[in-house]
């Protein structure tokens, strides 16, 4: 089997999906395709997801340094641990704190409404704070005994507007002082891209 690299799109071109299925490259994502950029297409509809160079060089290392941080996690003690699930937990009950958070929100929600996304995952609710401040405590108080460990989860992000398509997962056990009750460790990456506020 010969395998090459494709630097430029050919209008027309078939791109085959679902095993007897193929999409269409159209004009417009032809002449929006450079090389280094790279093109997927969602197994279930068809429709192309374009990601151009730059965003596949800041995905690449956004997850170098998520894996090198879970790395350097076997060399942290449970103590250090638990004071960052309990400091973490503080602050989203500092009322302070959480105004600052909702303002936030509340750009980001009038910013995905203009752009017409979807913003029924982006609101902070009150609900979310409590879920997020119990769920940090109830990591800090896991069973030291367990075999199963703690599941971390972290979201990548790619670019500044935000579009989620596919989570990817590693795990592994780490060794040292910080390996007994967060023996196994799940490092989710939620891979985002974006294009110019459009996805091919």
């Amino acid at each position: 089997m010969t395998v090459i690299t494709i630097e430029r799109l050919i209008p027309g071109s078939l791109v085959l999906f679902g095993g007897n299925r193929a999409a269409v490259i159209t004009p417009d994502l032809a002449d929006r395709f450079e090389p280094g950029d790279h093109l997927l297409v969602l197994p279930e509809t068809g429709d192309f997801l374009h990601i151009p160079a730059a965003q596949m060089l800041l995905a690449g290392a956004a997850v170098d340094r998520a894996h090198a941080a879970f790395q350097a996690m076997s060399a942290v003690s449970d103590q250090a641990v638990d004071r960052f699930f309990d400091g973490f937990a503080a602050l989203l009950e500092a009322q302070s704190v959480w105004d600052a958070v909702t303002e936030a929100n509340l750009r980001d929600v009038e910013r995905a409404r203009s752009d017409g996304r979807s913003t029924t995952r982006l609101v902070a609710s009150d609900r979310m704070r409590h879920d997020m401040i119990a769920g940090l405590r109830a990591w800090r108080d896991s069973d030291a005994g367990s075999a199963h460990g703690t599941t971390c989860g972290f979201r990548v992000i790619g670019a500044q507007h935000l579009r989620p398509r596919r989570a990817e997962w590693s795990t592994w056990r780490p060794a040292g002082p910080g390996a007994g009750r967060r023996s196994y460790c799940s490092l989710q990456l939620e891979i985002v891209f974006h294009d110019g506020g459009r996805i091919a």
